[in-house]
């Protein structure tokens, strides 16, 4: 692996829009100057709405503590490999990942989960359930060290204050530096931290082997999630306890909520995911794809109530997005406003929403603008109240995109938001003459630009990008030889062309009105 991998396809939070970007920054992180290993900051953070109103705080970490992180995972890659291959339980142990994709993978991802499942339960007639209580947010830095040198060496050495250098004290320390040496959590979003949090749980997983030998032929874990299958209810309660005991040994404990022993085997596949794909399958063979897509997503309407936590709506998306591919003007006249529906109720399907309007423009179709823009005006709302990045800054990535505009009820709303990636992709917005209304008032945005400090802070990733832009000052990060370097070389976190993403590009027609069907220039 090769750190221009882990910080340009592993740095930033997948959820995000494309026009994120850090292969900018990858290019040239080797040729900074000066990167001191105690360089201490604050992560930005990032609200990632899911399904059935949870929200989950992403992070994205300052890049030359991110830099310092990804150096010291691919200087042990060696010793992290073969620490974590000592674990027969997880799935999701770190590999090289696909090169089209992240930089870090999965062993065996969930899409596997079921397959597991199936190899293990055969003869067993239990089943025990568990996952850890908010797992990223409670592991404890100093962990990683006692999963390398075992929690015993690691605090004798703490007590004779001698220095310890291995992977897990170096590791320790570098994801201290991102969070301004906080020593509770890991950031949720880079690749860094699917890392460390399974040289934890492998270590979890290495502790209940040394007590079962055979436990990896009835069980599996895969992050957080962990199952057992017990051929009594004693054995399985009998593991739960061992659970219990080894993940405390790490300061971690389980999701009491989530922990349960059934009878029988658990649910290979949902209910609804099974319902839909059979109707996907008719809907591919069917003449009538205009006609028959509202049933579709009625069905998914239904099962999205019944199981609010799923993402039923979001698989709803992706599968009409793939099989559209196939279709005409017809069938896509019908499909944006349910697909658009789909989106204000579960605004995980922005993404998709977006790469299917991309095949709609690929294909010639015309696409009705005035319900894109009144839809993700009216979702923007709605989530910039509630404070969650992601969804704010999909719908203008969109609306820039298409070439739409930001109505001024929402522009005022938006500039109110804390997140850094919501505020930066209006702020271009406004620049370029797409928000209506009078000016937006960017002061307070301005404000926490200029703060002192700015590049150590939460808010770094906004002031910089101010200040690269020449819009506010870049005096304090050109104290910084690296953050100077960084200006000098013009790298941007922010892509228009957005080139993990085919950029796609709809025809301008003449509008018949101020709001009317048309198609415009992506």
């Amino acid at each position: 692996m090769k750190i221009q991998d882990l910080l340009g396809r592993g740095y930033l939070p997948k959820e995000l829009p494309p026009v994120f970007s850090s292969l900018e920054f990858a290019s040239i992180a080797t040729s900074l100057p000066k990167v001191k290993g105690s360089y201490k900051s604050y992560p930005t953070a990032v609200n990632l709405a899911r399904p059935g109103s949870v929200v989950r705080r992403l992070a994205i970490p300052n890049p030359l503590s991110q830099y310092n992180l990804a150096s010291k995972c691919i200087d042990y890659w060696e010793d992290i490999k073969n620490h974590v291959r000592k674990s027969d339980l997880s799935l999701s142990r770190p590999v090289k990942g696909n090169k089209s994709e992240r930089a870090v993978g999965m062993r065996r991802g969930f899409d596997k989960v079921a397959i597991e499942r199936v190899r293990r339960l055969t003869e067993c007639r239990y089943t025990l359930l568990s996952d850890i209580s908010e797992c990223y947010g409670s592991i404890y830095t100093h962990s990683i060290e006692w999963a390398a040198t075992g929690k015993d060496v690691a605090k004798a050495a703490l007590s004779n204050k001698s220095v310890q250098t291995n992977f897990g004290s170096e590791l320790d320390k570098a994801i201290r530096n991102t969070q301004d040496g906080q020593t509770k959590g890991i950031a949720i979003g880079p690749d860094t931290s699917l890392i460390i949090a399974e040289i934890v749980l492998c270590s979890v997983d290495v502790m209940l082997q040394k007590t079962y030998p055979d436990l990896g032929k009835y069980c599996f874990r895969i992050i957080d999630d962990f199952e057992y299958y017990g051929h009594t209810y004693d054995e399985a309660e009998e593991m739960l306890l061992a659970w219990q005991l080894a993940l405390s040994g790490m300061e971690l404990s389980v999701n009491p909520a989530k922990t349960m022993i059934v009878e029988g085997p658990p649910v290979l596949e949902e209910a609804w995911h099974m319902e839909l794909t059979r109707f996907a399958r008719e809907l591919v063979e069917s003449k009538q794809r205009a006609m028959n897509f509202p049933g579709f997503f009625h069905l998914a309407f239904e099962a999205s109530k019944m199981n609010p936590k799923d993402p039923v709506l979001n698989f709803a998306a992706a599968t009409a997005k793939n099989i559209v591919r196939d279709s005409n003007q017809d069938t896509w006249d019908v499909l944006l406003p349910l697909m658009l529906l789909s989106a204000t109720n579960e605004p995980t399907c922005l993404e998709n929403v977006y790469e299917a309007l991309n095949y709609a423009e690929n294909s010639g179709w015309n696409i009705d603008r005035d319900a894109v823009e009144q839809s993700l005006n009216a979702i923007s709302q709605v989530h910039a109240r509630r404070q969650h990045g992601t969804v704010v800054a999909w719908c203008l990535w969109i609306l820039y995109k298409c070439d739409l505009r930001v109505h001024e009820r929402s522009a005022q709303m938006i500039v109110e938001m804390s997140d850094n990636c919501a505020l930066l992709l209006l702020h271009l917005m406004d620049l370029e003459k797409k928000v209506d209304g009078s000016d937006i008032d960017f002061s307070s945005t301005y404000r926490r630009a200029e703060a002192t400090e700015a590049p150590t802070r939460e808010d770094w990733l906004l002031s910089y990008e101010l200040a690269l832009q020449g819009v506010t000052s870049d005096s304090e990060f050109r104290k910084d030889v690296n953050w100077k370097f960084m200006l000098d070389n013009k790298v941007s976190f922010i892509d228009i062309d957005s080139r993990q993403i085919r950029s796609p590009r709809i025809r301008r027609t003449p509008r018949r009105g101020p709001r009317q069907m048309g198609t415009s220039s992506w």
